[in-house]
């Protein structure tokens, strides 16, 4: 090796040298060609030396090191990072040119007679979870989270100073149906508790925000936004099972939800709002739970209380399916029961249901579950050639359902589960009569 390195060396000398006197005697003799071969050539058995001598210490420190029984690791050699410099795009001119989407690589399906810029698709494509920035500091919202956060922090101090973290019993109270309850408790049980809550007021109460706000959308894109908004002639809906926006002309949503509603078979005309006697029907049903002591008055207050609006329809397109024979997008029916005059009854129903239900042979939660029932058929040999397995799509499931048929099969369900001993656990049995169904 060191025969080898020595070599290498007077070689590299020799090269030098012949290269220097070619440029002093020679100059009009030699060509460039020539000098950047011969450059090339002194920097390889540069290179070839270099790696010579690195690997001879490396293999004299490792002799070393086990001579002397010590482990040391060599420090691998870092890449040097490459510095990259960015410039600022103009978006401004992005608005003046228009793409038309049907199926969009960003995942916005346009299927609208509207034109989309390339603005509002990049706008659109952000998804459903992309929350734009407030422009301007909502104090009074502030406060609301901030006194929030306060109660939480009393409630943990009132309710778990004192108690054994390790005891089993701690967080096993039976849930009740009932209002929340908005009781804080008072100061001065925790000085320390106090004092960093006092900070953090005076620190919300001083706290001035910028005048400028970095925005998380450019100002086409704020242009774009509000456009979109205001613009009566396009519904913009999320689609059907998946992440994408999906636009449509106002009159063909219109059209497909209305060849919905006038299914007779599903829906009927009323001539009135009837949310009153729905009301009214609730309550009557939530005090003669409460008189037979079905219900305790906490869960009758909460099935009466709270204000009601009416059920609001809305449709959510298909893209995942075939076009209808008008050329438009297929929909999914959905009624939002949100605050309306059933919610918190058919949250009462639900919470004494879902666990029974649960208990059926035929109960399948979601497709992970399917393929561990499957997988535990599989465990157990092979299947009767006989045996196919198949899939079935009802279409239209929950409409075609016969509501009468679908309450029988809850209260016989029910029945089963409540006389059944071997299925029982803990789950508590419902307070209400079946026939209340």
């Amino acid at each position: 090796m060191q025969e080898t390195i020595s070599f290498l060396k007077n070689k590299i000398s020799e090269l030098r040298s012949y290269i220097a006197q070619l440029w002093r005697t020679a100059k009009s003799n030699v060509s460039l060609e020539q000098v950047s071969t011969l450059s090339l050539k002194l920097k390889e058995h540069k290179k070839v030396v270099r790696t010579s001598m690195a690997k001879k210490k490396q293999h004299k420190l490792a002799k070393l090191c086990k001579q002397y029984k010590v482990d040391i690791t060599l420090p691998r050699k870092r890449k040097r990072l490459r510095k990259r410099s960015f410039k600022q795009c103009r978006t401004g001119t992005s608005q003046n040119v228009n793409v038309s989407v049907t199926d969009s690589e960003t995942g916005v399906f346009n299927v609208s007679d509207l034109t989309l810029t390339k603005t509002e698709e990049s706008l659109l494509s952000k998804g459903l979870k992309f929350c734009p920035t407030p422009l301007a500091l909502d104090k009074l919202s502030l406060q609301k989270d901030l006194d929030a956060f306060k109660r939480r922090l009393r409630l943990f101090e009132y309710f778990n100073a004192g108690i054994d973290k390790t005891s089993d019993t701690h967080g096993t109270e039976v849930q009740k149906i009932k209002n929340k309850s908005t009781w804080t408790p008072r100061e001065g049980r925790d000085k320390f508790l106090d004092c960093f809550l006092e900070a953090v007021q005076k620190d919300i109460d001083s706290f001035q925000p910028s005048k400028y706000v970095k925005d998380n959308l450019s100002k086409v894109e704020r242009e774009a936004l509000r456009n979109l908004k205001n613009n009566e002639n396009i519904v913009i809906k999320p689609e059907d099972k998946g992440p994408a926006f999906v636009t449509q002309n106002t009159s063909t949503y219109v059209h497909t939800a209305m060849l919905d509603l006038n299914n007779k078979k599903v829906y009927r005309i009323n001539e009135y709002d009837k949310t009153t006697e729905t009301v009214e029907h609730v309550n009557r049903i939530a005090a003669t739970m409460l008189k037979e002591g079905d219900i305790d008055s906490s869960t009758a207050e909460y099935l009466t209380s709270g204000e009601v609006k009416t059920s609001r329809y809305y449709t959510l397109p298909k893209t995942h399916k075939d076009k209808d024979e008008d050329g438009n997008l297929k929909t999914r029916p959905v009624i939002s029961g949100n605050g309306s005059p059933i919610e918190r009854l058919s949250e009462f129903v639900d919470f004494y249901i879902n666990p029974e239900m649960r208990k059926l042979p035929s109960f399948v939660k979601d497709s992970k579950d399917i393929l561990l029932k499957i997988n535990s058929i599989n465990n157990k040999g092979p299947l009767n050639i006989h045996w196919a397995m198949f899939t079935i799509d009802v279409k239209a499931i929950y409409p075609s359902m016969p509501q009468r048929l679908g309450l029988e099969g809850v209260r016989r369900a029910l029945e089963a589960t409540i006389l059944d001993k071997n299925t029982w656990d803990s789950t508590p049995a419902p307070p209400f009569n079946v026939e209340f169904l």
